[in-house]
């Protein structure tokens, strides 16, 4: 099993302001390990420090088997992929046009997600808001990363539109992938997932196999009470 992301005691946040606190943490070549948590738990924090856009405020970060401090936008081109909340696309531009921009191939893309090629010269901003994401997804996957952070993809979409995305996640990983994915919603991300953490306060209060964390639900909906602080 290749290890493409681990860290160690890591803490994280802003300035000297640690909102991570301790996270170890692993993502092997082929699995989808999940981070759960209640807003203000530091999964955005964690995925901006891992990805090299914030720095560390202490601990290690290795990615594909080597400590990593560079910037952001080396790790990507040792072999990151980043989907931010945001989005991030051009708007202006066509879905063919914003594929195209991380240098993989558009039928790499449609392979994810065939259901995009009758948009595929349409704005972007013309899009709905689940085929935005769709294109957002799918370009990642298509620049053929070796380790892919995602960051809560279903935010503003329907559940059927959040399987669909899950469900090519999942596809990649089984080619290979790494995947550390911040999800809300738990159900449908443990229903792909490997392995899972959830945090709570900055620490983590739950972990596990993504089967047997299938079981404590009710105990992971409850963690996002108590570790809400």
């Amino acid at each position: 099993m290749t290890m493409q992301l681990q860290c160690h005691d890591l803490h994280a946040g802003y300035g000297e302001r640690a909102v991570v606190r301790g996270l170890n943490l692993q993502v092997a070549a082929g699995e989808i390990v999940s981070l759960f948590g209640p807003n203000g738990a530091g999964k955005t924090t964690c995925l901006l420090t891992l990805a090299g856009a914030l720095p560390a405020i202490s601990g290690r970060v290795e990615m594909f088997g080597a400590l990593n401090t560079d910037p952001m936008h080396l790790r990507v081109r040792a072999g990151l992929g980043f989907i931010t909340d945001e989005r991030s696309l051009i708007f202006s531009l066509s879905a063919r046009d914003n594929l195209r921009l991380r240098g993989g191939s558009v039928a790499d893309a449609l392979s994810y997600f065939p259901e995009l090629e009758p948009h595929l010269d349409r704005p972007a901003a013309l899009l709905s808001g689940g085929q935005q994401q769709m294109l957002a997804v799918a370009r990642a996957l298509a620049a053929k990363p070796r380790l892919l952070l995602a960051d809560e993809l279903s935010l503003g979409l329907a559940p059927m539109m959040t399987a669909r995305l899950l469900k090519a996640l999942r596809a990649a990983a089984d080619d290979g992938l790494a995947i550390l994915l911040v999800e809300q919603h738990v159900s449908q991300a443990l229903a792909i997932s490997d392995r899972a953490t959830v945090l709570g306060q900055g620490g983590v209060v739950i972990e596990g196999e993504a089967s047997a964390l299938r079981e404590r639900l009710t105990e992971i909906e409850a963690s996002y009470l108590t570790g809400a602080g």
